[in-house]
């Protein structure tokens, strides 16, 4: 069994515009009935407001992300061009193909150096350890050619 931590947010329903206000650690977002009602179904209908546990995949959904910072500046090469990131607040540095980075950071193909914030699954997405959790489809797997 598996223990997965929750946390506790706010919301509440303007009945005037039918939208549910969300509220957690101090910030505010303002969310569809359908939406809300998608991501937290055993809720009911008729509540308009309460305090609710939700996961960290639910908050996430909800558009609360927790913020990881990456700066990144692009490998002068002529070949194989390749982004070397950083994930502010640790000390994680890697080396991402090009396309790859821009793909799934959303970066311009003329951006050469800056920050971009990226979610968790992002994050680890690109290879970097986050929460523990090693990075799956991305592995740096170099293996040293020889010549014989």
């Amino acid at each position: 069994m598996k223990i997965i931590p929750t946390f506790e947010l706010g919301y509440y329903r303007n009945c005037r515009t039918g939208l549910i206000h969300v509220n957690y650690k101090r910030r505010h977002i303002t969310v569809r009935l359908p939406l809300f009602l998608a991501i937290f179904p055993n809720l009911d209908r008729r509540w308009t407001g309460d305090v609710i546990q939700a996961t960290p995949a639910q908050l996430e959904a909800l558009g609360y992300t927790v913020d990881l910072q990456i700066r990144y500046v692009i490998e002068p090469r002529l070949i194989g061009k390749r982004y070397i990131a950083e994930l502010l607040g640790t000390n994680q540095v890697i080396r991402v193909p090009a396309v790859n980075f821009r793909y799934i950071t959303g970066v311009s193909n003329r951006a050469v150096l800056g920050s971009v914030s990226v979610t968790p699954s992002e994050a680890q997405r690109l290879g970097f350890v986050v929460n523990g959790k090693e990075a799956g489809q991305l592995d740096r797997l170099y293996t040293a050619v020889y010549s014989a």
